[in-house]
């Protein structure tokens, strides 16, 4: 999937209006490369139905219907002054219906965020030293392996876990990282020993799959069954 002509021109002035530069050394957005920054991270969103929304609203962005109901001109995007565009998003912000406010907030966010991560045509950005920014760090030589391997599997695999968390937000990455380091007890009739943590795996929507733990192995729930621990009973 791929913007077209037309859906990249409505995003370089949507970003170029959150990011207009100052004409001089601080560059706009569209200048800068930063377009092509958003139009990534949009394309990479895992929500296809988002994906395909977005590009929607793009292809009729320009439109005169579009813009009157946005911000009540009838002149199309980008034959607006910048003041005008401003204005127009301004609107948006200040709505009282809820959609537009938040369709306000997710293209300020993206726009504003695309221009300050891309480093530009020669590799820092400008607008890095504006804000006193020095660039990033880089990968440090001596940095650990990634303690969650992602595993994208392209057949039916076998699952050897002790957990399967599904999805990786916030909750997930607490749970997986408690699981892995809590102490196992195993119990057989002569042997009572303290093991390891939980081996977890935790498992995305899109069909990644992360392993974690001592002595973890790459795995994914087959399609159609997945295996969740019994809550304890009191």
């Amino acid at each position: 999937m791929h913007l077209s002509d037309r859906q990249r021109a409505a995003l370089a002035n949507i970003c170029d209006t959150f990011a207009p530069g100052d004409g001089a050394g601080i560059p706009s957005a569209s200048r800068l490369g930063a377009t092509e920054v958003m139009a990534a991270l949009v394309l990479h969103n895992p929500r296809a139905a988002e994906v395909r929304q977005f590009l929607r609203l793009l292809d009729r962005w320009d439109s005169p219907a579009t813009q009157f109901v946005l911000g009540g001109s009838a002149r199309p995007f980008s034959r607006q002054s910048q003041e005008r565009r401003e204005k127009t998003l301004l609107a948006l912000a200040h709505s009282r219906i809820t959609a537009k406010r938040a369709l306000f907030q997710a293209l300020k966010g993206a726009a504003t965020l695309s221009y300050y991560l891309t480093p530009g045509p020669a590799g820092h950005s400008p607008v890095w030293d504006a804000i006193g920014y020095p660039g990033p760090l880089g990968v440090r030589p001596d940095a650990p392996a990634p303690p969650l391997t992602p595993v994208r599997p392209s057949a039916p695999t076998t699952l050897d876990c002790d957990v399967v968390v599904v999805g990786s937000g916030a909750g997930g990455v607490l749970h997986r990282t408690r699981r892995s380091r809590r102490p196992r007890l195993r119990r057989h009739l002569r042997d009572r020993r303290h093991q390891p943590g939980h081996r977890c795996v935790v498992h995305e929507l899109d069909g990644r799959t992360g392993t974690s733990g001592p002595d973890a192995r790459a795995a994914a729930p087959r399609r159609g069954r997945r295996d969740h621990p019994r809550p304890r009973q009191r």
